[in-house]
């Protein structure tokens, strides 16, 4: 009888702990609309910097239709008017000008990314994406594409999958700055350990860069460039302290070094 009880826990036990191990693949994603593609997978030889940007901000919903216009935002705005020249003031038509100001701020604070963005000159102040709670997920049985910004501002697009992200906190987190997501992809090396593969997005100069913010149980669609190498590992996905479901995929094992820049 003892030996039989002993059996029946360690069978359950195990039971157990495989549902913990499976279960990142039981995990139901909304259906996503107005995908786009390209047959394109990246190699690196270094570690590269991460550019993902936005594809959907706001609720969560059974259906949701992606927006690849959005890593477009923050766009540019309108030149001002041109200065004067040998002295002299230019003529400038101040309705016209009028019109095309209007015009741009119709469409920056139409975008839906605008409630969510938050200037450098703001004075509220909200929690980082490092010392926050948030949900990662890694949709690898669909495949989307991504625009991948180099440190030249080289601008390319690649096979990707959805990351879908979840503020889990009772307030509105900063999430990202400008247009990027800070998630990471880290990977094991041979000697199983999680090492990064992509560092930060940085810029040049650091003055003026505006934040995204995330308001309790809404999610962020990002992306995340399917790589390709030599060597066959383990994957997932990091922001902060948070990781993602871990999948399986192949990188050059020199992406674990430094490509200092």
């Amino acid at each position: 009888m003892k030996i039989f009880q002993i059996l029946l826990i360690f069978i359950l036990f195990i039971s157990c702990d495989e549902s913990d191990i499976n279960k990142g693949d039981t995990t139901e994603f909304p259906v996503l609309t107005n995908i786009k593609t390209v047959k394109k997978i990246k190699s690196d030889s270094l570690i590269s910097r991460s550019s993902s940007g936005i594809l959907y901000i706001g609720k969560l919903k059974e259906t949701i239709d992606l927006n690849y216009e959005l890593v477009d935002f923050p766009f540019n705005p309108p030149p001002p008017p041109p200065p004067p020249q040998n002295g002299k003031v230019q003529e400038i038509d101040t309705v016209e000008l009028d019109k095309i100001f209007n015009t741009y701020n119709k469409k920056f604070r139409s975008n839906p990314i605008y409630p969510f963005y938050y200037g450098w000159e703001e004075s509220r102040k909200f929690k980082s994406w490092n010392e926050t709670k948030i949900n990662l997920e890694v949709d690898t049985s669909t495949i989307i594409k991504q625009l991948v910004i180099d440190k030249y501002l080289n601008e390319e697009y690649y096979s990707a999958y959805p990351v879908f992200i979840k503020n889990q906190e009772n307030d509105t987190i900063n999430i990202g700055y400008d247009r990027f997501i800070p998630i990471l992809v880290e990977a094991k090396d041979s000697t199983n350990k999680w090492k990064p593969i992509e560092k930060m997005y940085s810029f040049m100069c650091g003055n003026g860069i505006n934040s995204l913010v995330l308001p309790p149980e809404n999610i962020i669609i990002s992306s995340k460039v399917i790589y390709q190498g030599n060597y066959e590992t383990e994957l997932r996905i990091k922001l902060g302290d948070n990781y993602s479901n871990k999948f399986t995929g192949s990188i050059n094992y020199s992406q674990f070094q430094d490509s200092r820049y």
